[in-house]
């Protein structure tokens, strides 16, 4: 009886995380550059839309590709990578196209997780990547993991840890004003720009 009850338990679960799976989108860190064309690259975010062209141009549009597609001579056909004899890319436009890949689940994905999101960006286009997304981040649920403070302002919430522990909790603006370990390494970063 009890390993009929587990197998059903089981079943569920897995039920469960697909469907779970189908309602996230995420940027890791460590992307994958695929060498292919610039348009399956993207598309690839969503296999259902992977061959949608409209989609393609919104996502690239979304996340920052749109800016550099002048530069490459077939546009979305246009391959990448030089494995195949394709074209060479910065970190930073490669990490442009994995945040449009995943824009492309922008309007069915209701978690966005984004692991160092600008860790290649400079910091212009990380201010209009951030300027993008807030219109998107509406009505969804966003996780950014970021040593980047100035990532952390576009939050609704922080939540700073060290060492795996967290140590503060609240708006940008409450973790400065409490002056703690945030604060310090907010300002300390700051400095850099000042």
């Amino acid at each position: 009886m009890f390993f009929q009850e587990f197998g059903k338990y089981e079943l569920s679960l897995r039920e469960n995380i697909a469907a779970y799976r189908t309602q996230a989108t995420a940027v890791f860190q460590d992307f994958v550059r695929y060498e292919m064309n610039l348009g399956d690259n993207i598309g690839l975010g969503n296999l259902a839309a992977v061959n949608e062209r409209r989609m393609i141009e919104r996502a690239a549009k979304l996340g920052g590709v749109a800016r550099f597609l002048h530069q490459l001579g077939q546009k979305y056909d246009t391959q990448l990578g030089r494995l195949f004899a394709g074209r060479s890319l910065s970190g930073g436009e490669w990490q442009r196209i994995a945040l449009s890949r995943a824009f492309m689940r922008e309007d069915v994905a209701a978690l966005l997780i984004l692991d160092e999101p600008s860790s290649a960006l400079d910091v212009f286009m990380e201010e209009d990547v951030f300027q993008r997304m807030r219109d998107l981040m509406k009505n969804k649920t966003v996780v950014i993991v970021s040593h980047r403070l100035s990532t952390a302002r576009h939050a609704d919430y922080v939540v700073y840890m060290e060492q795996g522990r967290i140590m503060e909790t609240g708006t940008h603006d409450q973790l400065l004003v409490n002056g703690a370990g945030y604060a310090e390494l907010y300002n300390m970063q700051a400095q850099k720009y000042r």
